[in-house]
């Protein structure tokens, strides 16, 4: 029962039908999902069509302007991009229509003509004084300090200086959007005949027509950038003062990207909010605010939908918390919340409340479903035994065939990542924490600010590899490495990787030496918010982490061997090329140390003393070969 109008938009709009866009955006449903969460844990229900923009008296639109001055906009309608975050420090805004001209000001056009410079200089009363083109224009253009900056600057303009009516002024701004040159010629004279009708000067007439259509290569639409303002205040607003309720529904609204929510959970460590591992008898469908932080949602476990939670939600609202796995089985309806449901919330974490291991859980799992699915089929038929009534509840314990040892660490870890997509309790990067603090040069989360072709040092956990063939039948890899901040595509060219590629293994940690490359993300819709820039890295050098790590080198008894007097080189295993040439220079270098050589793969790391012909002695020398050889890195003393 839809009208459809098979023409286009223009000819569509040329016979007087009204044209609109409708954009949807995530940032509102980030908003309700917020005020739902507030409400839930506060008790709070907040109108947000009630605030007031520009009351600084008031403690939470203050707390909302600091925010926005500290650039603290991660997660902030239109406000996330590093270069939003430069130029609000530089603007430090204190109202709404500072706000408004900032959405409006930063696009290609202002930011090439530097008008955005201007603007904040003459905002803090920097630059001299303001001069208008026409004194009748000094209150259509003082809330701009006289730029013009909105379309409808400009058909005030037409309207006050040269006699336009409105629909007129409207045709002008038309024009000036769709640079319709023929259309414009007609306006110029239709302009500049009414400004002088009106008093006003030729030249200066002609002036202010010529600055109106410089000003249409960047012109924007005020009443687009206050709608939107709103919706950035309302944004910022709700991160300002309930911080911890917008971030549960920002992770909530990001939870199919693992790279935006391990970005927004290091978001959280860094304003002192814990993001928590899901619990049955806490969690709820979303992420949800608790007392000790920020609770994953148990829909955001993989392999548990909405359904199960529900009924897994509804069985705890009515029976109370879960005792343990036999309760949880005996309660819930097992046909929506199968064994694949029931083993992801084991392996994300979501039953160590009931005090057993997981690898307990998962040994006996079985048996507990088995009950609860005869548990279900008595009672729906029925049948009770004679005794039923005078026995006790079953209790895990009672069920409990064998308790068992729990995961190792590295287990845990990966079932919690294999379930929740990111490292949340705990990450295997935290065994080089410190190291990777001293020897990188950047996080990835830092590297959105660095200049395309700049040398840097970046530290991670490889997620992914992915290899192609060139036409040239060379091989050049892809890799995902991921860090506590977020995670990067490192590429390795041909050449680079006929040197590293063998350490290029799932789960391995590296350090990368390479430069940045900086390129415009693609934007699918001229009404999406700005896509700002992504970054990506070339690698020219990867060192293995694992003995900076000690874990790898504790297994192989590195350790004690690092520990002993001697000289100390490592080699890594697509350095083995060079032993030829590390014979040559440790029998240049012939003294009384004992050398051990540390030959390092993905799989580990073996160290051997060297026999006696092949003891050294230290000094600048052997430093200074070896470095050249090996690296930086590959000779140390004990």
């Amino acid at each position: 029962d839809e009208v459809v109008a098979q023409f286009d938009m223009n000819d569509v709009a040329e016979v007087g039908l009204v044209k609109m866009d409708f954009l949807g955006l995530r940032n509102l449903t980030v908003i309700n999902d917020c005020l739902r969460i507030i409400e839930r844990s506060r008790g709070e229900k907040l109108d947000l069509s009630e605030l007031n923009h520009d009351d600084l008296e008031d403690e939470k639109c203050r707390k909302t302007y600091a925010l926005l001055t500290d650039a603290d906009t991660n997660g902030v309608f239109q406000l996330e991009s590093d270069g939003m975050k430069r130029y609000l420090k530089q603007l430090k805004p204190d109202k709404f229509s500072d706000i408004v001209a900032f959405l409006a000001l930063y696009r290609p056009g202002p930011l090439q003509g530097g008008v955005v410079d201007d603007f904040i200089r003459r905002r803090h009363g920097k630059g001299g004084p303001i001069v208008y083109p026409h004194d009748r224009l000094t209150n259509i253009l003082k809330e701009t300090y006289g730029f013009f900056l909105y379309q409808e600057q400009v058909m005030q303009t037409a309207n006050v200086l040269a006699g336009y009516s409105m629909a007129m002024a409207d045709g002008l701004r038309k024009a000036m959007g769709k640079k319709k040159a023929d259309v414009m010629e007609k306006h110029r004279k239709i302009f500049t005949e009414g400004a002088v009708g009106l008093g006003v000067d030729k030249k200066c007439a002609a002036d202010i027509f010529e600055t109106m259509e410089k000003f249409a290569a960047y012109g924007f639409n005020k009443s687009h950038s206050a709608a939107y303002a709103v919706v950035t205040y309302q944004t910022a607003w709700l991160k300002a003062n309930y911080r911890a309720e917008y971030m549960a529904a920002l992770l909530t609204s990001v939870v199919s990207s693992i790279e935006k929510v391990s970005f927004f959970i290091n978001e959280c460590t860094q304003s002192g909010l814990t993001v928590l591992p899901p619990d049955v008898n806490e969690s709820m469908v979303e992420f949800a605010v608790v007392p000790a932080g920020i609770r994953w949602g148990m829909a955001a476990i993989r392999n548990v939908g909405e359904s199960a939670v529900e009924n897994l939600l509804e069985a705890r609202a009515s029976g109370g918390k879960f005792t343990d796995l036999v309760d949880l089985c005996e309660r819930l309806d097992l046909r929506q919340v199968n064994k694949r449901v029931l083993e992801g919330l084991i392996k994300a974490g979501a039953m160590d409340c009931f005090g057993e291991t997981r690898a307990t859980l998962m040994h006996n799992l079985d048996a507990c479903i088995e009950h609860g699915q005869r548990q279900a089929k008595d009672s729906s038929s029925g049948q009770f035994g004679l005794f039923d009534a005078a026995e006790s509840k079953v209790s895990f314990a009672q069920m409990c065939a064998r308790k068992l040892k729990e995961y190792d660490k590295k287990t845990l870890l990966n079932l919690e990542k294999e379930m929740l997509g990111v490292y949340l309790s705990d990450n295997p990067l935290s065994e080089v924490r410190d190291l990777l603090k001293a020897r990188a040069s950047h996080v990835v989360a830092e590297l959105g600010t660095v200049e395309s072709g700049a040398k840097i040092k970046i530290g991670g956990l490889v997620t992914s590899v992915r290899k192609i063939v060139t036409r040239f039948k060379t091989t050049m890899a892809f890799v995902q490495l991921e860090d506590f901040t977020g995670a990067i595509e490192v590429s390795l060219r041909p050449q680079c990787y006929e040197k590293f590629g063998v350490l290029l293994q799932d789960g391995a940690m590296l350090l990368v030496e390479g430069t940045t490359e900086v390129r415009a993300r693609r934007q699918d819709s001229e009404e999406e918010e700005s896509p700002g820039e992504e970054v990506k890295v070339q690698a020219e050098s990867i060192l293995c982490l694992e003995r900076l790590a000690g874990a790898e080198a504790k297994k192989n008894g590195a350790a004690e061997a690092d520990s002993r007097t001697g000289i100390h080189i490592r080699v890594q295993m697509f350095q083995s090329d060079s032993l030829p040439q590390l014979r040559d220079i440790i029998q240049r270098n012939r003294g009384d140390r004992e050398v051990y050589l540390h030959l390092t793969s993905p799989q580990g790391e073996t160290v051997m003393m060297l026999s006696a012909p092949f003891t050294a002695k230290e000094g600048t020398g052997l430093q200074s070969e070896v470095s050249s050889l090996l690296g930086e890195e590959a000779l140390w003393v004990c």
